[in-house]
C-alpha cells in the first residue's frame, strides 16, 4: 500500500452516475492556549505551553465595544496570570498573540462580589 500526503481525490462511477470527493490534507493543528479563571473570576489565567517556550507573548483585554483595557507581555511556556479585578461585572474578550499571529481568543466573564 502506497501513502502520500496532499490531495486525495475519490471518483466514484455508477451507471451513468458520477460523484466525486476531494480531501484536502489540513494544516496541523495549532498549540493550545488555555485561558481559564480562578473561582472569584478576578483572575485569568493564561497558559501557551512549551510549543511557545520563550516566545513573546501579548495578551489582551477587551470590553464588548472593543476598547483595550488591560495589556500584558509575558514569556511564552508558562502559565501567567492577569488581574482583572479593576474591571466591572461584565463579559470581556482576552486575545493571545504571538508576534503578529493570534494564537488564542476567550470571552471571559468578571463577577465583583459586593
Amino acid at each position: 500500500m502506497k501513502c502520500f500526503l496532499g490531495i486525495i481525490v475519490f471518483l466514484f462511477v455508477c451507471g451513468n452516475l458520477t460523484a466525486q470527493a476531494t480531501i484536502e490534507k489540513s494544516n496541523p493543528p495549532k498549540p493550545i492556549v488555555l485561558i481559564y479563571s480562578d473561582p472569584t473570576h478576578t483572575i485569568y489565567f493564561i497558559s501557551t505551553g512549551q510549543e511557545y517556550a520563550g516566545a513573546d507573548i501579548s495578551s489582551k483585554v477587551f470590553d464588548l465595544s472593543g476598547r483595550m483595557l488591560v495589556e500584558n507581555d509575558i514569556k511564552g511556556g508558562n502559565s501567567y496570570g492577569v488581574f482583572v479585578g479593576n474591571l466591572s461585572t461584565g463579559i470581556y474578550l482576552v486575545q493571545v498573540k504571538s508576534g503578529n499571529e493570534i494564537i488564542g481568543n476567550q470571552k471571559i466573564s468578571v463577577s465583583q462580589k459586593q
